[in-house]
């Protein structure tokens, strides 16, 4: 089983779908959100669009994006994840409910890109 702490570490080799499976289960959705936001690193990496490395900002990847089509919703989610994860906002499951379809819609786009 892999833990939030353990997949931030190495989110490159984390098993996050099922991490993220096992947060929104426990309503942990502040952590579940931090997850998704390592899903989506994790799949851009794997992809080639970005090179993922521990002293890298948020903002460097989205740097990296820009001028790809994935950049504005990547954009968006960063901001949403700066928020909630440095902001120490708490998330309700309505909050999270709301913002989740936005991180799946981008994995979505990233699935469609690897075929």
């Amino acid at each position: 089983v892999t833990t939030l702490q353990q997949a931030e570490k190495n989110p490159l080799k984390a098993n996050l779908t099922k991490l993220i499976e096992d947060l929104v289960a426990a309503q942990q959705y502040r952590e579940a959100t931090r997850a998704y936001f390592l899903l989506v690193l994790q799949r851009m990496h794997l992809l080639g669009l970005i090179q993922w490395e521990k002293p890298k900002t948020n903002f460097d990847y989205v740097k990296a994006l820009s001028g790809s089509t994935l950049h504005p919703s990547f954009s968006q989610l960063t901001y949403y994840f700066e928020i909630i994860w440095y902001g120490q906002q708490q998330v309700d499951r309505n909050q999270f409910k709301s913002i989740e379809p936005e991180f799946i819609n981008l994995l979505r786009q990233l699935q469609s890109d690897e075929e």
